[in-house]
């Protein structure tokens, strides 16, 4: 139940996740407004920590091109469903660092 709690909090997560700015760190980089609103909309989650947002941060800027990340993002913010491989990474985001 927790896993299902958090994946819902994840979709939801990527909603503020506005994408402008530049710069940033992991493989792929966000710019940096786009890990600020991440980081903003992850802990305004109920029960988020600092820690498990900074970390599935992370694991997904290693796993997921910001390309697709922005995919997503407008996805999540128009109502439509996530692709499979999206909702499996944000689920498997938040069980690394729950």
């Amino acid at each position: 139940m927790r896993r299902r709690k958090w994946a819902s909090a994840a979709s939801v997560m990527l909603l503020g996740s506005a994408l402008v700015g530049c710069g940033g760190g992991g493989v792929h980089a966000y710019p940096v407004g786009a890990q600020n609103n991440y980081m903003r909309s992850c802990q305004a989650q109920p029960g988020a920590k600092y820690s498990i947002c900074q970390c599935s941060l992370e694991y997904l800027e290693k796993r997921m091109p910001y390309s697709e990340f922005k995919v997503a993002d407008v996805s999540v913010d128009t109502g439509l469903p996530l692709s499979h491989a999206d909702k499996r990474l944000l689920v498997d985001a938040i069980a690394e660092c729950g």
